[in-house]
């Protein structure tokens, strides 16, 4: 990391803002990921794995259709954050308005 942040999102997508305008980052290379206000998993890679396709079974809820989606960063593939849904569910919207 060669930034210093003060405001995160999550332990791995920090926000750089001033007068209210900002922009979101993975914090293991810096690479903009989007607009502070905005969609900022829009900037990221995703990739989605049944839950009953993941090894171990652990996760498998018996439900089809149940996906884990990882969204990761653009430029050194750091896993960024996880969440579960559902086929054709969009995903979970995380933004750090600034007032």
């Amino acid at each position: 990391m060669s930034r210093k942040y003060n405001s995160f999102i999550l332990p791995t997508v920090a926000i750089e803002a001033s007068g209210g305008i900002g922009q979101a980052y993975c914090v293991a290379c810096d690479t903009p990921l989007g607009a502070a206000g905005a969609h900022w998993k829009t900037g990221t890679i995703v990739a989605e794995v049944a839950l009953a396709d993941i090894p171990g079974g652990g996760y498998d809820t018996a439900l089809p259709g149940v996906f884990l989606r990882h969204f990761c960063c653009p430029n050194c593939a750091e896993l960024l954050d996880t969440e579960t849904s559902e086929r054709g569910e969009q995903m979970l919207v995380d933004a750090l308005v600034l007032s």
